[in-house]
């Protein structure tokens, strides 16, 4: 019997990952055995059409044995897989799932890196979904959490083109900071800025602080530094190494490096 996947997740180095190879081979190895019933079925089929007794008696013998073979692979498939779906959330919640996709990404030379329990991996944010047995990679579900699919996925969006407009981005930068600078080319927070950009509660939802630093990251690692009315965009660090970072967004860079931010400057252009 093999060992439990629960336990192996939680204390082995093999976990989820593991566990899931087990059973994807009680599957392989029941989907031969089903072949082999379906071949006998079509065998047996194949002496009535014809009026072959005796190959139709070996045929229906054949597929009782492979009825009884097929059965048995079912039992050890199900029981190979021994975790509950509260196991499963529990899986995900505890911690050790994080862990687990962390290791495997950095075997595959993937950086992942865990910030106060959301997942950043250039240029996407990974959260967990326990109780819906998923991930949510950059605010969109996803079921395909075996560690190695998952990383191969994060390793293909690292690969392509950000899905950010920085153009874009720029502009709505400009326009909430419009909103707030107490005169122009004055420094706001970026804080401040992303307050005002989620002043509904569905939009801090859907846009947390995480995927607003990102983007500024994506903007700044750009190049991009003008407005299309001639503004030029001044984006202040801060010191990662403060103790009070309640002011800062505070970003895992491609390189792997933290890297942070506190204001923003728009100097010059025209009005509209």
């Amino acid at each position: 019997m093999r060992s439990n996947p629960g336990s192996s997740a939680h204390h082995g180095e093999g976990g989820l990952e593991n566990a899931l190879a087990a059973t994807e081979e009680d599957a392989e190895a029941a989907l031969a055995v089903a072949k082999r019933l379906q071949s006998v079925v079509a065998a047996a089929r194949k002496a009535a059409a014809r009026g072959d007794l005796r190959a139709m008696r070996r045929a229906l013998s054949g597929a009782e044995d492979a009825l009884a073979d097929a059965a048995e692979a079912i039992g050890q498939l199900r029981e190979g897989w021994s975790l509950s779906e509260e196991d499963e959330i529990q899986l995900l919640a505890s911690g050790a799932y994080t862990q687990e996709l962390i290791r495997r990404g950095k075997d595959a030379g993937l950086a992942i890196y865990d910030q106060d329990g959301v997942l950043s991996s250039y240029p996407s944010l990974v959260r967990m979904l326990p109780r819906q047995l998923a991930v949510s990679v950059d605010r969109k579900p996803n079921r395909h959490i075996r560690p190695s699919a998952l990383v191969a996925h994060l390793s293909a969006l690292q690969n392509s083109e950000p899905a950010l407009s920085v153009e874009r981005f720029a502009e709505t930068l400009h326009g909430a900071y419009r909103v707030i600078a107490p005169e122009p080319g004055a420094m706001v927070r970026l804080f401040d800025i992303h307050s005002t950009l989620t002043l509904l509660p569905a939009a801090a939802r859907e846009y947390g602080l995480q995927e607003f630093a990102r983007d500024v990251y994506l903007l700044d690692r750009s190049g991009h530094a003008t407005t299309r009315s001639g503004a030029q965009i001044r984006l202040s660090a801060g010191a990662t190494s403060a103790r009070d970072r309640r002011n800062l967004l505070v970003v895992v860079t491609r390189e792997g490096v933290e890297k942070s931010y506190y204001g923003v400057e728009f100097v010059g252009g025209t009005t509209r």
